[in-house]
């Protein structure tokens, strides 16, 4: 199985060039938080520019910590293939703005799907949002999970 594209996205991406770039990656990171030791402590440093009083000036410092977090996500995330005779998970979480899912098997991520809702979608209710993710990623993701058990 290919690597999923954000995590070739996050692998193949050179620098950061915005906040909002910033807090997207250290949102990916921490949804598996648990996954990734001193994961906070090599953070520090991308964290501290996420703040609304810091000004944006990206040094060496904060792209070592991004190089070395990237080097962290890959060596965990490209080993994790689906075993097809065991169970699938779809894990969802969804915002007011945007949804996110990550299929996982014995709590390893084998694929991460995100994107934003139109205007329309932002309107429905959590439990809809939450459902909208699920058909989302049972399309985006139908050759894995098609026959599965999930």
């Amino acid at each position: 199985m290919p690597i999923p594209k954000k995590v070739q996205a996050i692998q193949d991406m050179a620098t950061l060039k915005t906040k909002k770039q910033l807090r997207r990656f250290i949102g990916m990171v921490n949804y598996y938080r648990d996954m990734w030791a001193r994961r906070s402590e090599t953070l520090a440093p991308l964290t501290a520019l996420t703040s609304k009083d810091a000004k944006w000036d990206w040094t060496e410092v904060h792209q070592a910590a991004f190089d070395k977090m990237k080097k962290i996500v890959a060596r965990e995330v490209p080993l994790s293939y689906p075993d097809f005779n065991d169970v699938l998970e779809i894990h969802t979480d969804t915002s007011a703005t945007q949804l996110g899912v990550v299929i996982s098997q014995k709590s390893r991520p084998l694929a991460f799907y995100s994107r934003k809702l139109n205007p329309t979608q932002t309107r429905y209710t959590t439990t809809e949002r939450e459902l909208l993710a699920i058909v989302e990623t049972l399309k985006e993701f139908k050759n894995i999970l098609l026959g599965q058990q999930i």
